[in-house]
């Protein structure tokens, strides 16, 4: 997070619903969305990085929850 100070990853559901915002040097996610468990699905996450001269580099992809 010293190279990036300023960046968060966006995870979003299928119907481009976002359900997490997580800072880039959080502890991660747990799948959750207010409290309770996503279902089994696909998701797609944007990684948005601000360096430290401003520059914005962004990469994105896709997952898959699966839950038993």
């Amino acid at each position: 997070s010293s190279f990036y100070p300023s960046s968060n990853i966006t995870v979003v559901d299928r119907y481009g619903k976002i359900v997490a915002i997580i800072p880039i040097d959080s502890q991660g996610w747990d799948g959750t969305y207010n409290g309770k468990q996503l279902p089994s699905s696909d998701y797609w996450f944007k990684i948005q990085l601000v360096d430290r001269k401003g520059k914005i580099h962004q990469h994105q992809g896709h997952f898959s929850i699966l839950r038993k």
